[in-house]
């Protein structure tokens, strides 16, 4: 069963192939017009039916797509529908007005700049292979040594009511590593250095937290985010405003 819808305008077909077969190779079901529409099949029909049974819109955003009308419906479908939506930006451009409306989800990703290793966090959140998600274990104990020169950061995002159902994306130094859920946790290998965190929720960033990562360690960094009785925390949210999120530095 096809998992992720890929959306695109016609003139990115090419690259849209290459986005599709990328995912295939990771075990990730795609569905892809015209690709996926049988012979004799009504395209539009196709289109509604394929997008039902996908859990995920990746859309490609681009030039192309940004004036594209069919790219546009099938977002606003997707929307309608509850689903999952994720940009993939192939080309170093802003989403159109019509598509950030919709596209202000924390997954991003950037074909452009990274190419198909872009997709790594986005195949991992779809089918938890490879960004680790477990339980946090209790603070006071220390998290183990790794040998060589890695350098680790574990991420703890506390249990809050506020936001429960949702995930926060976590970047470092400007690329998404990952997404981190409700009382879960978050681990993932950066270069050696001073490394900044962001955490993004929808349009709610956070400030930039600095972390020395330091070879043959982990530092473990909690992630806070306000209590539902927290009124003013809450307003702040709203408002898009960074103090929305707390960093705390434990290890």
């Amino acid at each position: 069963m096809p998992q992720v819808f890929v959306s695109h305008s016609t003139e990115d077909a090419a690259i849209a192939r290459q986005v599709a077969g990328a995912l295939r190779a990771a075990r990730v079901g795609v569905w892809i017009a015209p690709d996926s529409i049988k012979p004799g099949e009504a395209y539009n029909e196709a289109i509604v039916a394929g997008l039902r049974a996908c859990e995920t819109l990746a859309v490609l955003v681009s030039r192309s797509s940004n004036v594209s009308k069919h790219v546009a419906r099938e977002v606003v479908l997707a929307d309608g529908q509850g689903k999952r939506i994720i940009p993939i930006r192939i080309e170093a451009v802003e989403p159109s007005d019509g598509l950030t409306y919709y596209l202000s989800m924390p997954q991003w990703v950037e074909w452009h700049a990274h190419g198909a290793s872009a997709l790594a966090p986005m195949i991992a959140m779809l089918g938890d292979a490879r960004v680790v998600d477990v339980a946090p274990p209790q603070v006071q104990n220390p998290p183990p040594a790794i040998a060589g020169s890695d350098a680790m950061i574990e991420i703890r995002r506390g249990s809050h009511l506020t936001g429960s159902a949702r995930n926060v994306a976590i970047l470092v130094d400007g690329d998404k590593v990952g997404e981190v859920g409700n009382g879960k946790s978050l681990v993932f290998r950066v270069a050696p250095g001073q490394r900044e965190i962001v955490a993004r929720f929808d349009y709610i960033k956070s400030a930039p937290f600095a972390v020395d990562a330091q070879p043959g360690r982990v530092r473990v960094v909690e992630l806070g985010l306000p209590n539902i009785a927290d009124v003013g925390a809450q307003l702040s949210g709203l408002l898009g405003q960074s103090k929305y999120f707390r960093w705390n530095l434990l290890d």
